[in-house]
């Protein structure tokens, strides 16, 4: 379910500029709330909450110069699905290290809703790339699920797939745990072969340490073929 705007960390909630009385706004979105509000009440005041924290932080991401925010090293758009979606490609690796440190969680934050600005207006792909991450991954994953609990809903609904790039088993269980929020738009991808079933050679761009590790398993998988009994 959609995670309440008070449930952010201090840390987060006080990432500079982003001024005291925004601040204030994304912890009481509806204003003064009613000692016992309805679950219809909390529901509307979570989602308005959710898109305004949304365009402030988005703000304060265009605000922070490149230098300082990173924000390419671990996301950026990189063509189209073979359905047109324009594509997000997220760095799995490079994203699990900027997340050792509250600090270096609001920094991905900001990065992740400024890389994905341009594409959040219609149908859009996230591609996340597995390869090179740690199998004590989870809290990275727990953040992952946190972070797009709390994005606008009409933002989550133009999440139109969401691209799993040379995932191990246990990363397999832990987003099929995601459950609603990729309900149907999950899909795995371990080969080319694969790859190419949703985007045209080209369309997609991955650092070469990915391109190899692709090639490795496939080689692996056909010398495993050919093995003799």
């Amino acid at each position: 379910g959609r995670v309440p705007v008070e449930a952010l960390s201090p840390s987060f909630m006080n990432v500079a500029p982003l001024p005291e009385e925004m601040r204030a706004a994304a912890r009481r979105p509806c204003g003064e709330r009613p000692k016992q509000p309805t679950q219809r009440q909390q529901e509307e005041c979570n989602s308005v909450g959710a898109v305004r924290l949304y365009r402030q932080l988005l703000r304060v991401a265009h605000q922070l110069p490149e230098e300082k925010l990173q924000a390419s090293s671990i996301a950026y758009q990189s063509g189209v699905d073979r359905l047109g979606r324009p594509t997000l490609v997220l760095l799995g690796q490079r994203l699990h290290e900027r997340c050792a440190t509250e600090e270096g969680r609001d920094a991905v934050w900001l990065s992740l809703i400024k890389q994905s600005a341009s594409l959040v207006h219609a149908p859009f792909a996230v591609v996340f790339v597995a390869t090179g991450m740690p199998v004590d991954s989870g809290p990275t994953f727990d953040f992952l699920r946190d972070y797009a609990s709390t994005l606008p809903e009409d933002v989550q609904e133009r999440l139109a797939s969401f691209y799993l790039v040379h995932p191990t088993w246990r990363m397999r269980v832990a987003f099929v745990v995601l459950g609603m929020l990729l309900w149907g738009r999950l899909h795995f991808l371990s080969t080319f072969e694969e790859i190419h079933k949703y985007f045209a050679p080209a369309q997609l761009v991955v650092p070469s340490h990915v391109l190899d590790a692709l090639r490795q398993r496939e080689i692996g998988s056909r010398d495993a073929t050919r093995a003799p009994a």
